[in-house]
C-alpha cells in the first residue's frame, strides 16, 4: 500500500458492536499499512473494519465545544464531522442527519438549560454528505446571538443519526455545545489620555495631593456580560479594576465583581464630567470617582479608542 501523509487531527472512532472496532480513526496510512502486513498472532486486520463517522475531536472521548458568541444576529460556530475508513477515503458518498437531542443534553448536564430552537439553525436541515475523496467536512451552526439570553448558560446537544454508507461511532455520536457571550466591547483599547487624581480628603475642595498618569499605551477590557467589560482602573500603580457597562452612549462604572481588591463604591462622573461612549468612533470616555479606605477622594479620567 502506498504510504500517504495526513497532517490532520485524528479521532479514535469506536463502534460497540461485537468485536467490530476501528481503534485508530483516520490514522496515517503508514500505520494502517503496518497493521495490514502484520501476520503475527493476535494482530488486527484493519482492512475489514467498517467505515465510521463521528464528530471531530482529538483523542478517545468527545469534549464539549464552547461557542463564544457576539450578541448579534448570524454568529456562527464551525464544527467538523469525520469519516474514518481503512482506505482513508471512500469511493461512494456517506450521508447522515444532525438532530438536536434533549436526552443527550440531560445525560451530559443538569445545570445548563437547552437552547431554544428559535435561537439557532442547522445548515440544510441538518443533512450532511461526505463525498468521495473527503475525510472531514465542516458543519456550521448559526446562532441568533442578538436574541439569546446568555445569563442562562444555555447548551445544545447535537447527534448524528440515519447514517448511510458508514456506521456512526457510538463514542463520537454527540456534540455538546456550551454557549458563552463575548461582549461587543471586549478588546484592546488605545489609551489617548488617562490619569488618576488623588485628593487629601473626601472632596475636591480638600485640595490636590498628586496625580498618576496612565503609562500604558494599550489596555485590554474583557467580557463579563454582553454589555459589561472588566479592566484597569486608572493608573496601574493602584492595582484596581472596574466594571464598565455600555448601553448606547451611556456608560456606567462600578466595582469589578471578580476582583476582591476592587470593593470601593465607584460613582459615575466626577468633577470633570460624565462617562460616555461614541459608537461611530469607538471612543470610550471615562470620568468616575471613589473614596479609598481612608475616605479620600480619587478621580479617574481616561479617553480610550476601542477595537475597530
Amino acid at each position: 500500500m502506498t504510504n500517504k501523509k495526513n497532517k490532520m487531527k485524528r479521532n479514535y472512532l469506536i463502534k460497540n458492536m461485537g468485536r467490530i472496532c476501528l481503534a485508530a480513526g483516520l490514522m496515517v496510512t503508514t500505520l494502517l499499512s503496518s497493521c495490514l502486513k502484520d501476520s503475527s498472532p493476535g494482530s488486527i486486520d484493519f482492512s475489514k473494519s467498517p467505515a465510521l463517522i463521528g464528530w471531530q475531536y482529538a483523542g478517545l472521548a468527545a469534549k464539549p465545544y464552547t461557542a463564544v458568541l457576539l450578541p448579534k444576529a448570524g454568529v456562527t460556530l464551525t464544527t467538523e464531522i469525520t469519516l474514518s475508513v481503512a482506505s482513508v477515503t471512500q469511493s461512494t458518498p456517506v450521508t447522515a442527519t444532525v438532530v438536536e437531542s434533549s436526552d443527550a443534553l440531560k445525560a451530559y448536564t443538569t445545570t445548563n438549560p437547552e437552547l431554544p430552537a428559535a435561537d439557532y439553525s442547522l445548515p440544510n436541515g441538518g443533512k450532511i454528505t461526505i463525498n468521495p475523496g473527503q475525510q472531514t467536512i465542516s458543519f456550521v451552526i448559526t446562532f441568533a446571538g442578538d436574541k439569546i439570553d446568555f445569563s442562562q448558560n444555555y447548551a445544545l446537544a447535537l447527534q448524528l443519526t440515519d447514517a448511510s454508507g458508514a456506521l456512526i461511532a457510538s463514542n463520537l455520536q454527540t456534540a455538546i455545545v456550551l454557549l458563552k457571550v463575548k461582549s461587543l466591547y471586549e478588546g484592546d483599547y488605545k489609551v489617548v489620555s488617562g490619569a488618576t487624581t488623588r485628593y487629601h480628603g473626601g472632596t475636591v475642595a480638600s485640595g490636590l495631593q498628586d496625580q498618576f498618569a496612565v503609562t500604558e499605551t494599550d489596555l485590554f477590557y474583557g467580557t463579563y456580560t454582553a454589555n459589561t467589560v472588566l479592566g484597569q482602573a486608572g493608573s496601574s500603580a493602584f492595582g484596581l479594576t472596574v466594571a464598565i457597562t455600555i448601553n448606547g452612549s451611556t456608560v456606567n462604572v462600578g466595582a469589578d465583581p471578580t476582583n476582591p481588591a476592587a470593593t470601593f463604591p465607584y460613582s459615575d462622573g466626577d468633577s470633570k464630567g460624565q462617562s460616555s461612549y461614541n459608537a461611530s468612533t469607538k471612543t470610550l470616555t471615562l470620568h468616575y470617582s471613589y473614596l479609598n479606605g481612608a475616605g479620600a477622594l480619587r478621580e479617574v479620567d481616561m479617553v480610550l479608542v476601542g477595537p475597530q
